[in-house]
């Protein structure tokens, strides 16, 4: 075979230092590259974007000058990679950048050594894992999802039968007793225990609980507070909890699932409740805001809101307060909120949180109304 085999050393010194530039500025890693001392002397075009202006000055600088945005396991990599001249294991860690944004990303370190094996630089590789990291945390919640619709389905078709004799039992003591009181207390009972049944025939049918809208008069929310109210007096009278309500017009109509804004409001005063030590206040409003549609035109909304005293929220906890799973309080399921805009949702509603530490929470739930 004639001709001299060209090493791959070779090959690289004949291609343009600009082309080899332009291919290093275009690569799809982050580098950045250190000199012998650890001083940064190069930082790529996919770098500065990635970093998005957090490390894009650091020309001259140490990792031990970055201050807050230094990680540490990088650090000792870079130092190790330097030392002994092999690549660095990965590590990944999250990152906020200049502009406030959070990725995740995966970095290691690789040593750049001259013609007779010295190393010289050492390149800090970064890539950005944010939409891998996002897609398995999916998948965990999806499998997370699908074992609890299974056990709830189990759980569901264990409750519907012993359900049935309650409210067989329930029904023939009630002729039985003569105080309003105790009548009063049976009926709320028997109302939770349709709910409950409802919701558990509906979940054994289609495992999610069926919206059924009906127009009625704006007094309905009045009632169905009253109700939630009643329900949970022991714990409002055990906390010295308030509700300061409002008046409810009877010229205006909206559709509603009556059980799903039972469930709605009963999560929100529950939360409040839990949110405040005692000698606590609740307030429940209501207005009336107009809002813009897409086809043009405007239209109303009833705006509700549940405002509480109570100890509040930091900004991290607030980020975190419609995923399921995730709770502020010990023991919580962390899934009220999330079902809340789930139902409002059903409503073609929206819904707003706003909260402050040591000045309290409101959340505000928007319906579609119509007069007349």
């Amino acid at each position: 075979m004639n001709g001299t085999v060209k090493t791959p050393a070779t090959e690289i010194k004949e291609i343009n230092p600009d082309v080899l530039l332009s291919i290093i500025h275009e690569m799809n890693l982050a580098l950045i590259l250190h000199d012998s001392s650890q001083e940064v002397v190069f930082l790529n075009n996919t770098a500065k974007k990635m970093l998005d202006g957090s490390l894009a000055e650091t020309f001259g600088m140490k990792p031990k000058d970055f201050g807050e945005a230094e990680i540490p396991e990088l650090s000792k990599a870079l130092i190790d990679t330097l030392e002994k001249g092999i690549k660095s294991p990965s590590h990944k860690f999250p990152f906020q950048t200049g502009s406030g944004k959070y990725r995740y990303l995966k970095a290691f370190c690789v040593p750049i050594k001259d013609d007779h094996g010295r190393v010289t630089h050492a390149a800090m590789l970064f890539q950005d894992i944010t939409h891998r990291q996002q897609l398995e945390k999916e998948a965990i919640m999806a499998a997370k999802l699908s074992s609890i619709a299974d056990m709830a389905y189990n759980l569901a078709h264990e409750i519907n039968n012993p359900l049935t004799g309650i409210k067989l039992g329930l029904n023939a003591l009630f002729k039985a007793l003569e105080k309003y009181e105790n009548i009063r207390i049976l009926k709320s009972v028997l109302k939770d225990l349709d709910r409950i049944q409802g919701i558990v025939s509906s979940f054994l049918k289609a495992r999610k609980p069926t919206f059924r809208p009906k127009r009625t008069r704006l007094k309905i929310f009045a009632d169905i507070l009253r109700d939630v109210e009643f329900h949970l007096s022991g714990r409002l009278v055990e906390k010295e909890i308030a509700i300061k309500n409002c008046t409810w017009d009877d010229d205006i109509y909206v559709f509603i699932d009556r059980d799903g804004v039972y469930q709605l409001f009963l999560n929100s005063l529950l939360n409040a409740i839990q949110a405040i030590t005692s000698l606590g206040t609740i307030t429940v409003r209501k207005r009336i805001v107009a809002y813009s549609l897409k086809e043009g035109g405007n239209n109303s909304m009833l705006c509700i809101s549940f405002t509480d005293n109570g100890a509040g929220l930091d900004p991290l906890q607030q980020k975190q307060v419609f995923e399921r799973f995730q709770s502020s309080r010990p023991g919580g399921s962390g899934l009220g909120l999330s079902i809340c805009k789930d139902i409002i949702t059903a409503h073609n509603g929206k819904m707003d949180f706003r909260s402050e530490i040591s000045k309290g929470t409101t959340v505000e739930y928007y319906f579609p109304v119509t007069y007349g």
